[in-house]
Formats: C-alpha cells, structure tokens, sequence
C-alpha cells in the first residue's frame, strides 16, 4: 500500500516529467498549475482500496488547505 509520502513524491515526479522542472514536495500543495495535477492524479488513483482512498482524501484535504489558507 502506498504511504502519503510515497504518493507524493509520485506526484512531484509526474509533474516534473510534465515539463514542470520547479515543482518540489511543498509548492505542489499550494501552486495553482501544481496542485491542479497533482489533484487530478490522486482521483483517478481513488477506488483502489479504502486505505489509498483514505490517504488520497488526506492529501486533497491539505490541498484544499494550502492553495486557500483564508
């Protein structure tokens, strides 16, 4: 099963392979074009196991948190 920080550095990977050389393991929670595909990578990854969805549900979470702190 896949950690949260596993699932993160899967992300910052595949938007680094995307062209987005600048994206590292904090900027992918708050910056708009970052986070936007990171987001998207962790839904279509949901419907795997109640765990991964648990931990998918904690990071959009902390998503939503960090790119609107108000």
């Amino acid at each position: 099963m896949k950690t949260k920080h596993e699932l993160l550095r899967e992300g910052v990977t595949k938007v680094k392979d995307m062209g987005f050389r600048m994206v590292d393991t904090e900027n992918i929670y708050y910056d708009e074009v970052y986070s936007a595909y990171f987001h998207n990578m962790l839904i279509q990854k949901k419907g795997t196991s109640r765990y991964l969805d648990e931990v998918i549900d904690e990071i959009i979470k902390e998503i939503e948190f960090k790119s609107n702190p108000t």
